[in-house]
């Protein structure tokens, strides 16, 4: 079991313009600090098991649900007892044999 944070916009500190332009405009969509949380696990027989994807929110909306990802808002980015708790309860013994 893995989390790891994924960055909504990632701006790179270098850009590619013409030779002798003075300035290069970059498109961003105007979230660069934000991101979410990703928890990924396998079993020992290399088994994917469906991943958690956690987003600063205290509650999500409903629309848009996959069945093979685990979407959940928290008070934080990351994961608690609580959260753990919950993949375990959502997750690991539904999908466990």
């Amino acid at each position: 079991m893995d989390e790891t944070p994924v960055m909504f916009d990632f701006i790179e500190n270098k850009t590619i313009g013409m030779k002798g332009i003075k300035t290069v405009h970059i498109k961003t969509i105007g979230h660069e600090k934000s991101h979410f949380s990703i928890m990924l696990s396998c079993l020992e027989d290399s088994t994917k098991i469906k991943p958690m994807i956690i987003f600063k929110r205290k509650a999500m909306p409903k629309s848009n649900r996959s069945k093979d990802i685990f979407i959940r808002g928290f008070e934080k980015e990351w994961m608690d007892g609580n959260g753990v708790k919950l993949g375990i309860r959502n997750i690991w013994q539904k999908q466990v044999p």
